[in-house]
């Protein structure tokens, strides 16, 4: 078998301006490319199934994905609740355990968190358990207002007085 092989004038970038070179272009391969051994998954694909197992493995990924982007969106829900939940309750999570709320109680139509669904959960909750209700604490001192007062004057003899003579 006789190859040919073609020469073309190039300018190379490190030569001088004006001056040409004789480069051979790589003559084209003539031998059949390189058959590789299949792959097990591609000899089952190549089978009469081959189409149906594509699409099976395709649907089993959306399905994770999906199942993923549940969970990402019942964390946020639930968040959500017990931001307002939290407003009324000590403990949010009393709204869900003692409360036996579900989640999906509190979702609206739309799909959004109905937030008079929860207040009136948690109101409902502690109409039944008084207790469970947030306690405000009280940061002011009780005599608030009052300013500075001398103590009091005491019966008793002090030090000073002794050594005063009084």
């Amino acid at each position: 078998m006789s190859t040919t092989t073609e020469t073309r004038t190039t300018a190379p970038q490190d030569t001088e301006p004006g001056v040409t070179q004789n480069v051979p272009e790589p003559a084209p391969s003539t031998d059949p490319e390189p058959q590789h051994e299949p792959r097990e998954d591609e000899q089952r694909e190549a089978g009469p199934n081959g189409e149906a197992a594509k699409y099976r493995r395709a649907l089993r990924a959306v399905e994770a994905e999906r199942d993923g982007l549940r969970e990402q969106l019942t964390a946020a829900r639930r968040r959500e609740v017990d931001r307002l939940a939290e407003l009324l309750l000590a403990q949010v999570d009393d709204l869900f355990t003692i409360g036996g709320v579900q989640l999906d109680d509190l979702v609206d139509v739309d799909g959004q968190i109905d937030e008079q669904a929860v207040l009136a959960a948690a109101t409902a909750l502690l109409d039944t358990r008084p207790g469970l209700g947030r306690v405000e604490r009280r940061t002011s001192p009780p005599n608030h207002g009052a300013g500075y007062r001398p103590p009091a004057r005491s019966s008793e003899p002090t030090w000073g007085e002794a050594f005063n003579g009084e």
